[in-house]
Formats: C-alpha cells, structure tokens, sequence
C-alpha cells in the first residue's frame, strides 16, 4: 500500500475589512459576530441621524411640553381656578400626546430605513431620512390598532371562556382550565412576539400594509424560529452590561438614603439626578442600537429568504438576492433583478411607488 505525506491545508484567506464609507455589513449571510459589530459600525456611519434625530426629537416633545405645562400651571395659580387649569392641563397631555406619538412612529420609521440603506452602502442625509419616515407613520399607526384589537380581543375570548366554566358551576374544571390556559398562553405569547419581530422593518422598507407586514414577517422567520430567537437573546445579553452599570452607580444612592443626615439627603438628590440621566442616556443608546440591529437581522432574513440552504458566511451573489446588493440600491419587496447605480453620497432615491 503505497502512504502519502499529509500537509496542513492553508489557512483561510482572511476577509477583507470593510472599506470606508461603503456597507457596513458583509455581502454575505450573517452571523451574530456580524449583527453585533455591524450595529456599531452602521451607528458610527451617520451618529447624526442615530443619536442626533432621537435627540431632536426628544427635544421636539420634552421643552414644548414643559413650556405648555408650566404655562397652565402658572395661569390656573394666577386665576385660582383649579378646575380650569386641570382641563387645560388634560387638553395640554392629549395635544402633547398625539404629538408625542407621532414623531415616535416617524422616527422609528427613519431610522429603520436609514440603517438598511446604511448598511448596503448608501449616505442618506438627516433630512432625507426624516422624510422617509413620514411616508411609514400611518401604515404604523395601522398596525399598532391592529395589534391592540387583537390583545384585547384575546382577553375578551379569555374572559368569555372562564365565565362560560363558572356558568357551568364547575369549579375544580374551572380551576384546571385556568392554570392550562395560562400555561399555554406564555410559550403562546413569545412565540408570537419573535414570529412578529420584523413587522416594523416590513413597513418601513417594504412600503406594505399591516396585514401584509405580519405575513411578511411570518414568512421570513418560517424555519428560523429558533435562530431568530437566539439573536434576540443576544440583543437582551448586550443589555445586561447597561443594567448592572446603572445599578452600580445607584447603589452608594440607595445606602445614603438609609441616613438621616442632611449632607446624605443632598448627595441622595444629586445621585439620583445623576443616576436618573444616565439611565436615560444608557436607554436612548440602547434603543437606538435595539432598532439598528434588528434591522440588520431583518436584512440577513430577506438574503436567506433568497439563497434558504446556504449557511452563514455564503457570500450574496448580486444576481440571486433581488432585494439589492450592497452598493446597489436598497429596492423594496418585488424589486426584480436589475440594479441601477449607486446613489451619490448623501443623496437618497425614494422607493418605486412612493
């Protein structure tokens, strides 16, 4: 029997970085290693658009609403009429509300498109990016209703069955049925939730309707169940670091609140002002790195919606993922297989249709 000398097979070529100002994320499938590193770099790309437009728009609701409140306020104490400044009050919160609520939605929907547009390659500016996301309010306005209707009408249904058991009169049935139901209803609700995390993304991109949204996401979670769940997972672990530094620098707060002494009372009121802006930065951060993410897990979902039997890693061949390449345009659902140019810096096409 004739024996050969075995050789080491050569390493893997490593993959080149990233070149500046293009993708943010590999023109391949995702693996977490790239969802986590892609937020960041995506984020770093436009800070303007992910921390500054949150930030105006927090500024937008926050000082108007001070002003207004503090505006009833001081005329219900000049008048001393306190049911006219609680009506003006209550008309203040609802105007501030809806307000509130609808720069929100409009943001959500900015910077989801911003950080898909981002991370194929393009430059959208701060003002484009705010336009895109006037085009998505009412589709989230419609879906948020929809979802709504549909919680309360499973409590409705869930109420109706424990009345129709003690209708009956069944108590030990009614008991059982219960716990059973509840039992089923927490694996129920999470399932729903991973099943419906790109909901938002759908809308937002994809330029459909809510229903149409929901079965999107359904479709693009459908064998990746678990692995959807398990990046999610990773998102609630990038948390936990935020969570123990807050409760790290609240702590020696929470001792001085034990004493009586004036001093600690002052170094009470400074900390938890302290503590309570910095979990307000460590939120806002968060939450803005929350939507980039899924974003970019919404992103590798429509390249394997595509290409299903590759495994991370595959590289993304322009002509199989008809949802644009990156450097190429960012076209919605449908879009075909032919790609135009890619847009100038900060220059952003609107999507066909809109």
């Amino acid at each position: 029997m004739n024996t050969y000398p075995s050789y080491p097979s050569p390493p893997p070529a490593p993959e080149a970085p990233l070149p500046a100002g293009g993708p943010t994320v590999p023109n391949r499938l995702l693996g977490v290693g790239d969802l986590v590193s892609g937020s960041f770099r995506t984020i770093k790309a436009a800070p303007r658009i992910f921390l500054g437009l949150p930030l105006m728009v927090a500024l937008g609701v926050g000082l108007p609403a001070v002003v207004l409140f503090a505006a009833a306020l001081a005329a219900g104490l000049a008048t001393d009429n306190a049911s006219s400044m609680l009506a003006v009050i209550i008309c203040t919160g609802i105007v501030v509300g809806l307000a509130a609520i609808y720069l929100v939605l409009r943001l959500t929907g900015a910077l989801t498109t911003a950080a898909y547009r981002i991370a194929l390659g393009e430059r959208p500016s701060l003002a484009a990016a705010w336009q895109e996301g006037r085009l998505v309010v009412w589709p989230l306005v419609g879906l948020v209703g929809l979802l709504v209707v549909a919680y309360f009408a499973a409590i409705v249904a869930f109420i109706a069955i424990i009345g129709g058991i003690a209708v009956v009169g069944d108590s030990a049935g009614g008991a059982i049925a219960v716990v059973l139901m509840m039992f089923c209803a927490i694996p129920a609700m999470y399932w729903l939730m991973v099943k419906l995390v790109f909901v938002y993304s759908a809308i937002a991109i994809e330029r459909v309707g809510p229903v149409t949204a929901i079965r999107r996401s359904f479709r693009l979670t459908l064998g990746m169940w678990w692995v959807t769940l398990g990046r999610l997972l990773m998102l609630v672990l990038l948390a936990m670091p935020v969570i123990f530094l807050f409760n790290m620098l609240s702590l020696p707060f929470q001792t001085a609140f034990e004493s009586e002494s004036a001093g600690a009372n002052v170094a009470l009121g400074i900390g938890g002002a302290i503590a309570g802006l910095l979990s307000v930065v460590l939120n806002f951060v968060f939450q803005v790195y929350s939507y980039v993410y899924i974003t970019l897990m919404y992103l590798d979902a429509r390249r394997r919606e595509s290409m299903p039997t590759p495994g991370i890693g595959t590289p993304v061949d322009a002509a199989s993922y008809p949802y644009g390449a990156p450097g190429t345009s960012a076209a919605p659902y449908g879009g075909g297989n032919s790609y135009p140019p890619p847009a100038p810096e900060s220059v952003i096409r609107p999507y066909p249709g809109s």
